[in-house]
């Protein structure tokens, strides 16, 4: 009976150092998880500082860029009747076109290029080209495209016939034979690209 209760009593001092030892491994758990909590909540609070920092930085450059643009457009004012007829350039994506200096009809994309650029000395915006265009006040043009006289009509209905599509031909200039859609589009252009043109709807 002796020998029973010793091995009894050791038996429930085991149970009590196995008890302790879960407890303490419960509490290193409850550090180690209030510890991985904590760097959670510093990684958070920094990821928003980051953020809003960004975000300020963001509307800053923003409003800057803005205001450059708004100055940069004031120097290109809106182009004449004759300089949206005789524009290449494109004028969505392209809109501000050189127009003196060695970049001459030159086209870019934003005003800044215009006229700080040293070939360009001064520059204008083709943006409001098509309300202008609609106002068909073409006295600043110095040549019309009038209809093709019967040599006209020989020449070069015979040479390269534009079309229906595309009736205005130059007949004088580095241009000559070149085909338009637009009645302006000769008229506009510098007479050392085309000097005279007509219209071959009737030939």
């Amino acid at each position: 009976m002796a020998l029973e209760y010793g091995t009894g009593m050791a038996s429930i001092g085991e149970q009590v150092e196995e008890g302790q030892q879960l407890l303490q491994a419960k509490q290193d758990s409850d550090r180690s998880a209030s510890f991985w909590r904590k760097i959670a909540v510093g990684s958070v609070a920094i990821a928003l500082v980051v953020c809003g920092a960004a975000s300020y930085g963001g509307a800053a450059h923003n409003s800057t860029s803005s205001a450059a643009t708004l100055d940069s457009t004031d120097s290109c004012g809106p182009c004449g009747f004759g300089i949206c007829a005789a524009s290449m350039c494109d004028h969505n994506s392209a809109p501000f076109v050189c127009t003196s200096g060695g970049a001459q009809t030159g086209c870019a994309a934003e005003a800044s290029t215009w006229p700080k650029y040293d070939d360009c000395d001064s520059c204008c915006d083709l943006s409001n080209c098509s309300k202008t265009m609609e106002s068909g006040d073409d006295k600043e043009l110095t040549k019309k495209c009038g209809p093709c006289g019967k040599k006209d009509c020989q020449e070069f209905g015979g040479y390269q016939r534009c079309g229906l599509g595309a009736p205005y031909v130059c007949t004088e200039g580095s241009s000559k034979y070149g085909c338009a859609s637009d009645k302006y589009h000769w008229a506009a252009m510098l007479d050392t690209s085309c000097s005279a043109c007509c219209d071959m709807t009737d030939c």
